[in-house]
């Protein structure tokens, strides 16, 4: 319910601004003229646009530790999904298994859904096995924002469980 709040309160920040804005272009086009207005806008648009560049990838990393980077891939795979408040993780493990003995080759994790005021990321995490199934600890890095700028970035999330 907190996440949502944030969330919430997040939205109306963003509306009262957008609010703002709206009405600031319409009084400098009473005042001024219609070319002023809109590169009063467009300048404001230009320095919204700019913030820190997020690194762009194709694919989610291997969070697990000690894996060489050209491991073969294995011949199975397992999800789970978990609810973050708001919005949705997906895990990925990939795994080699011969006979009864299950080798994990990959952890794989990817948040989706609404995350306005919120930023979820995965750092690392492990996989071992438990009987039939895997079992993961997943560590997720979460920050508390307002506007897109960090408030408060929560000590690291641990997330158990099994697959």
């Amino acid at each position: 319910m907190l996440y949502i709040l944030w969330s919430l309160l997040n939205l109306v920040a963003y509306l009262g601004l957008f609010y703002l804005l709206f009405h600031a272009v319409k009084l400098l086009k009473q005042r001024f003229n219609v070319a002023v207005a809109v590169f009063f806008f467009l300048g404001i648009a230009a320095l919204s646009g700019r913030s820190k560049p997020q690194p762009k990838t194709l694919s989610a990393p291997n969070l697990l530790a000690g894996i060489p980077a050209n491991t073969p891939l294995g011949n199975g795979s397992a999800t789970e999904k978990t609810s973050l408040g708001t919005s949705s993780l997906f895990i990925l493990a990939e795994y080699y298994k011969q006979d009864s003995v299950i080798q994990p080759r990959g952890l794989f994790a990817t948040v989706s859904g609404f995350t306005l005021g919120h930023r979820w990321e995965p750092s690392a995490g492990t996989v071992v096995q438990h009987r039939n199934q895997l079992q993961y600890r997943l560590l997720m890095h979460h920050e508390w924002q307002l506007l897109g700028s960090t408030l408060y970035t929560s000590p690291s999330v641990t997330l158990t469980g099994m697959m």
